[in-house]
């Protein structure tokens, strides 16, 4: 299993930045993304298909996590898991691993950064964050949308931050409330309980005070995922919602928010 290089991936994904990036700097990325850690993974275990993948990581790891409401996932009918992104990796691999004992097929729509995880490639559906959409992604996502595959999206875009005093997802797009309504798809609604480390938080804050649009917390997502050894998490699936004319799409993608907020267990 090929594992992975951050001058190489620095190189394939924006050629120009690369040739002025020093050497030092990718030597410090590599520590800050215990890229030594998701090596040895990969190393290990990348050989096994994408659940046992995923499984055999959430144990290196040391996370465990348990379902409420899987019940509720409708059976014989397309769908698409809408969550909230508490962790910013973590969880989206806990979803997909706990949902696919329920639906024909699992895909995970994902920054095309993370394709760089082989083993995880056949459930993930790339989108580019950060500039125009490919032929070959637009592709891949109508084929997704086409399919009987369950999809996963965390419609933020982006994971929850800290802001106004609690942890919470930025705006979510409605695009997925689009798809879902081209589709024919019901939308279940997902919480997710999780949290990252103050540090990710506080840094976020000072990213965006510094007026700094680059998403640089992104490079801290790795190690805030190791760090989340010995903790149990919980997940709460919602009831399925069909949507009709009673709401626009920009309306549903704002009730279905609230529906997964509102799964959070009352403290």
């Amino acid at each position: 299993m090929e594992t992975i290089d951050i001058g190489r991936l620095l190189r394939n994904k924006n050629p120009r930045l690369a040739r002025w990036v020093p050497r030092f700097v990718v030597r410090w990325i590599e520590r800050l993304v215990r890229l030594e850690k998701i090596n040895h993974v990969l190393s290990t275990y990348g050989a096994q298909p994408p659940m046992d993948f995923i499984r055999s990581t959430l144990e290196y790891i040391g996370v465990t996590y348990t379902v409420h409401g899987a019940e509720r996932i409708p059976q014989g009918s397309r769908v698409i898991f809408a969550s909230n992104h508490p962790l910013g990796g973590l969880d989206g691999l806990m979803l997909a691993e706990a949902v696919a004992p329920y639906v024909p097929e699992v895909k995970v729509i994902v920054n095309d950064l993370l394709m760089n995880l082989e083993p995880l490639a056949p459930i993930f559906v790339p989108v580019n964050k950060y500039g125009a959409q490919s032929t070959d992604y637009a592709r891949r996502l109508v084929e997704m949308y086409e399919s009987d595959a369950a999809v996963i999206t965390f419609p933020a875009g982006l994971c929850s931050r800290l802001i106004r005093g609690e942890i919470t997802d930025p705006p979510w797009r409605r695009n997925f409330a689009q798809k879902a309504w081209e589709s024919g798809r019901l939308v279940v609604p997902v919480y997710i309980e999780g949290r990252n480390s103050m540090f990710f938080y506080r840094f976020e804050r000072l990213r965006k005070a510094l007026g700094i649009k680059l998403n640089l917390g992104t490079v801290l997502l790795p190690k805030e995922m190791f760090d989340q050894k010995g903790k149990h998490l919980d997940i709460y699936i919602g009831e399925p919602v069909e949507l009709t004319t009673e709401h626009t799409v920009k309306e549903w993608g704002g009730i279905i928010r609230e529906r997964a907020y509102g799964l959070r267990p009352i403290p």
